[in-house]
């Protein structure tokens, strides 16, 4: 028989999916007629972007395109001017199936990307990136804590543990109009960039509050023929509230917003005399919010009457979970090589990669800002280069030996020509990390009672044991089939276990 005993259950992150799929992009460009012929191609680069996500069945798909840009200059008067063609793609995933919300997170990672140009108007591009899909649901584990019978006696532990408490994912659309105010007029797009942050949450009653920063970075031609180079940095808020059950302000919150996609385009104001940019936008929230539970569970189990057998079950679980934010500021002097520098016409940051790691309680996070640089050669010709630095930055783990995420974005990145040859670089870089501590706990998750083979007891009228000073109490109530209770209150013992030496008289 076995007996019915009562389980409590702990809201836990249950993965769906979690899987990386490598995209190819192939794709032959002939030039349209507004753009001049090609003298040199500066720059090939690949922007993927995810347009939607959906879910029927046990299929997850994935749509998006890929922004494919190639930055050059013409043959008619070596001025910098780009081409930009999108290339759609779907996406595919098997899923298990399940009716609870599912949150899906993505991701891209561009592996390769080459440019061969096959005349002045026609080229090839060839390369690939990595889509990567996490999927999570709500799950739970269920720890058994009351038998509901005099005879089976519970050997009891309580910890403290993280719960699942909320999670919720929220794609949404926002558009910004940008006023170019002073600055010159855009005859022609050279390249642009968008960058999403989150600056501020705030849990309310069912509701997050969040607020982000955007920041646009464009580089334009104000004039055809003289190829005059302008840039524009453009800073906005962005707010929204998302409804999720279950968050409050005691929450801890392991929270995303990713940029989906975005389109950027010009049009002119028929009110004034600027020229207007229309930013149209897919940002995807995310979060997942964990609160403090007390979880009883059953650590040994014995009866009084038989013999039983026990059922031990090992559960994976979260003691603590902690988000911090961190910013810091590194330098780093990189070399141009064989090409001598003039002018830097552009520079900025394509990337922050991180690998983090915990040693001896610090926190180490060994980061690579890649850096993109147009510059403007001594023979007045322009040069784009790649260049990266790399450092390690630390601080305290705060106890905590696991990291489960983390974001690293560069606010900023400015530099300082120190010699032809020679730039100095210095990155201002934010760090959101979500770090925990996890624990493997085994308990006894369901006991079958030996009818036929009884306890073992001694049928004495008088059953004495001598105790060993710190022996438990537990141990001997089981070595003899006694109530735990019985046996403290017949021998005058108010802790778990014997203090000293003692010979205990054993209830029957």
């Amino acid at each position: 028989m076995e007996y019915n005993l009562k389980k409590t259950p702990l809201p836990v992150l249950t993965p769906v999916l979690d899987t990386v799929s490598e995209q190819s992009v192939d794709v032959d460009i002939t030039l349209p007629d507004y753009c001049p012929d090609v003298q040199r191609v500066l720059r090939c680069t690949m922007c993927p972007m995810i347009y939607s996500t959906s879910r029927s069945g046990g299929q997850l798909t994935v749509d998006g395109g890929v922004l494919l840009r190639v930055m050059y200059t013409d043959s008619v008067r070596s001025n910098i001017r780009s081409y930009e063609h999108t290339v759609p793609f779907t996406a595919g995933f098997a899923m298990r199936d399940v009716t609870d919300e599912v949150v899906v997170c993505t991701d891209t990672k561009v592996e390769y990307l080459n440019c061969r140009v096959h005349s002045p108007r026609k080229l090839s591009l060839h390369g690939a990136f990595s889509l990567y899909v996490t999927a999570s649901c709500r799950g739970e584990v269920r720890f058994a804590y009351d038998g509901g019978r005099d005879d089976l006696q519970l050997l009891t532990e309580t910890t403290s543990l993280c719960a699942l408490s909320c999670l919720c994912s929220d794609s949404f659309s926002y558009a910004e109009d940008i006023s170019l105010n002073d600055n010159p007029p855009i005859e022609a797009m050279i390249s642009h960039s968008l960058s999403v942050r989150l600056t501020e949450l705030r849990a309310v009653s069912g509701k997050i509050h969040l607020s982000a920063e955007g920041q646009l970075r464009l580089m334009y031609l104000s004039d055809l023929e003289q190829g005059s180079v302008e840039h524009l940095s453009y800073v906005f808020p962005i707010s929204r509230v998302v409804d999720c059950d279950g968050v409050t302000d005691e929450t801890v919150l392991r929270a995303q917003l990713c940029l989906m996609s975005y389109d950027l385009r010009r049009n002119t104001d028929a009110l004034s005399e600027g020229t207007l940019l229309s930013l149209d936008m897919r940002l995807c929230f995310s979060a997942f919010g964990y609160e403090e539970q007390a979880v009883t569970m059953i650590a040994d189990a014995f009866s009084t009457s038989c013999d039983v057998s026990c059922t031990v079950d090992t559960a994976s679980c979260i003691a603590d979970l902690h988000v911090d934010t961190y910013s810091h500021v590194e330098r780093g002097t990189v070399s141009t090589g064989d090409d001598s520098i003039a002018s830097v016409m552009d520079l900025y940051a394509d990337g922050v990669t991180v690998t983090p790691s915990i040693s001896n309680g610090k926190l180490i996070l060994s980061t690579k800002v890649s850096v993109c640089m147009l510059l403007m050669n001594t023979d007045d010709q322009p040069v784009y280069l790649e260049r990266a630095i790399s450092f390690d930055y630390e601080t305290d783990s705060g106890g905590l030996s696991e990291v489960v995420a983390v974001d690293a974005l560069a606010d900023s990145v400015s530099y300082r020509i120190v010699d032809e040859h020679t730039i100095e670089l210095r990155a201002d870089v934010r760090y959101t990390v979500c770090l925990c501590e996890p624990v493997t706990l085994s308990a006894v998750n369901a006991v079958t009672a030996l009818e036929d083979t009884a306890a073992i007891r001694d049928d004495s009228a008088l059953t004495l044991c001598y105790a060993q000073p710190g022996e438990r109490v537990w141990d001997i109530a089981k070595r003899y089939a006694a109530r735990p209770d019985m046996l403290k209150a017949e021998n005058g013992i108010d802790g778990d276990r014997v203090e000293n030496a003692m010979m205990l008289l054993i209830p029957t």
